[in-house]
């Protein structure tokens, strides 16, 4: 019988490749939190293990089985993937383990028909494990390169272009490494010094943020099981989409409109910015995103975050003048891979036209609401000017009351404001998530 880890690895996998799920969501729902903390592990290093080197895994199984991987049964393939990791990268998993579990996997997912296979060509890979050593010889430079870093060659190619070759594979290969795990304290609830005080009685291991005080990087994520987490002390939230929110210098009693709030990090930084007397209005296109954020609004105690469903293309619901607006956009999300490596094989280079239509849609509205003096924040968790700078570039010449202000920021960001006047966070630089932002005020 396979394991219960493996097993359910199999199923998220699965779920991932027919529902377009993200595997991060599937990590947080009960079979996963009923299994044990070691099974835990094993699943979540198997399954973001396959994902991120998926390139490199295909490419082994065509080699093996002569045949496209695609030609196979999905579950057969991500079957394989999932041997072939564990072969390739996991080092206390005996090879002969990991080749009995791949065949009993097989009649778990009812494909007992492909043991056979299954067993030959891990088999054959065992007899032949260094099949790098043949992609390395293929005269397409840039096939190779997207080869050894497990991305796509149409985002290799880009990022040699802009970056240059050495650049260029220091980001993919930090995309292929777990990201940190950032938290933010909820000040409504309790500072920092306080519970780093808990952190440090349950020995949990921790470092304070070097740019926001109120963040704290964590060792790992089961801190989500504590009863402070319930309790709403604190939410996840990566620093650099932390920084964002500050990019506003918000005052107590002002009015915000979040335009894509969801799942409601950057609201609640805004909510704390604005006081008591203030409020946010969060909105989101659809209405399960919103049910996200409404969940935290509640974990966290939040009385001044109003919620509601909306398409910012048909107009922003409100008719008040306002001192905030941000618009975090709907984008490709390629500053995320390590955190959603499936964005990787679904995201296509007409996406990138397709949503900066989008960008620019939801912009135009959004901007209405902004009174005299009042900022716009435009951002995005992408690496792609596309999504980004030629976005803003292109709303700034269809709307001369708007210009781009570099905003005053704590000393902390310096190194992420650009001559040119964006925020810009990478992975490879300082262990953050690529993200992009624009101040844009009203005159």
């Amino acid at each position: 019988m396979s394991t219960p880890a493996r097993r359910l690895s199999a199923e998220l996998l699965l779920r991932v490749e027919r529902e377009r799920s993200y595997l991060s969501s599937l990590l947080s729902t009960p079979p996963v939190e009923r299994l044990s903390s070691r099974d835990q592990r094993l699943l979540t290093e198997i399954s973001y293990g396959v994902l991120r080197w998926q390139k490199q895994l295909d490419w082994i199984i065509q080699r093996f089985a002569r045949a496209e991987p695609d030609s196979l049964e999905l579950p057969v393939r991500i079957i394989l993937r999932m041997a072939l990791y564990q072969l390739r990268f996991l080092t206390r998993v005996p090879p002969s383990a990991a080749v009995d579990e791949a065949v009993s996997l097989t009649r778990a997912l009812r494909v007992s028909r492909a043991a056979g296979l299954v067993n030959g060509l891990l088999r054959e890979y065992l007899r032949h494990p260094d099949v790098e050593k043949e992609w390395e010889t293929f005269p397409d430079p840039l096939r190779r390169l997207a080869l050894r870093t497990s991305h796509p060659e149409w985002l290799m190619g880009r990022w040699v272009k802009r970056w240059g070759e050495e650049a260029a594979t220091a980001l993919a290969l930090r995309n292929n490494t777990p990201p940190p795990v950032a938290i933010r304290v909820n000040l409504k609830r309790i500072m920092p010094e306080a519970f780093i005080q808990k952190l440090e009685a349950r020995r949990i291991s921790y470092r304070r943020s070097a740019y926001l005080p109120e963040a704290i990087v964590l060792s790992s994520a089961r801190i989500k099981h504590a009863a402070w987490f319930r309790e709403g002390l604190f939410w996840f939230q990566d620093e650099a989409s932390q920084m964002i929110p500050q990019l506003f210098q918000l005052k107590a009693g002002q009015r915000v409109l979040d335009a894509c709030s969801a799942p409601g990090g950057k609201t609640f930084i805004l909510a704390e910015g604005v006081k008591s007397t203030g409020w946010v209005l969060a909105l989101d296109v659809h209405f399960s995103r919103v049910r996200v954020v409404q969940a935290q609004r509640e974990r966290l105690g939040e009385r001044n975050v109003l919620l509601a469903v909306a398409d910012l293309r048909r107009g922003v619901p409100l008719r008040v003048p306002l001192d905030a607006v941000l618009v975090d956009a709907p984008c490709t999300g390629l500053g995320t891979l390590r955190r959603n490596p499936e964005i990787k094989w679904r995201v296509t280079e007409d996406d990138l036209r397709r949503l900066a239509a989008l960008q620019g849609e939801i912009l135009e509205e959004a901007c209405r609401c902004v009174k005299p003096a009042g900022r716009l924040v435009y951002s995005t968790c992408t690496t792609e000017p596309e999504e980004n700078e030629q976005v803003v570039r292109a709303f700034l010449s269809a709307h001369s009351e708007f210009r781009l202000a570099k905003p005053s920021v704590p000393e902390s960001f310096r190194p992420f404001l650009c001559p040119d006047g964006f925020l810009r966070t990478h992975p490879s630089g300082r262990d953050l998530d690529g993200f992009f932002a624009a101040v844009l005020v009203r005159s």
